[in-house]
């Protein structure tokens, strides 16, 4: 079974952006992870694309970064890991869109949409 944890940070409002790292512990027999963000919010039935404002998206394992590649707008797979060892998934998301639908954060308040921020883990 995989374990997934989220931790949200604010570190420095003034830049917009929002940190989010996913630790995962991937089942022992995982070949490759998959990471997903919608491209739609139920109740907004647009396209929206959420994962167009991410920005420096990394994956470590200990000390090594992992091999990861975009498989389409949305879904970034990862490989090349030791599925007996636990990862680090870390990127930032640009927060500057004052909408119900999405993420806006500056010196004053934070709000997010975790459905436009957090990624759904798949592990296959």
């Amino acid at each position: 079974m995989t374990t997934i944890h989220y931790t949200i940070a604010v570190l420095q409002p003034h830049t917009h952006l929002i940190e989010v790292t996913v630790h995962i512990v991937p089942d022992a027999t995982a070949h490759h992870i998959q990471l997903q963000m919608p491209i739609w919010t139920p109740g907004s039935y647009l396209v929206r694309e959420y994962a167009r404002h991410v920005r420096d998206f990394a994956v470590h394992q200990g000390d090594q970064l992992c091999q990861w590649h975009k498989q389409d707008k949305a879904t970034w797979v990862v490989t090349g890991f030791d599925a007996r060892r636990p990862l680090t998934v870390y990127y930032r998301v640009y927060a500057y869109d004052l909408s119900v639908r999405t993420n806006h954060v500056d010196e004053t308040h934070a709000f997010f949409n975790p459905a436009a921020l957090v990624m759904t883990v798949v592990a296959v």
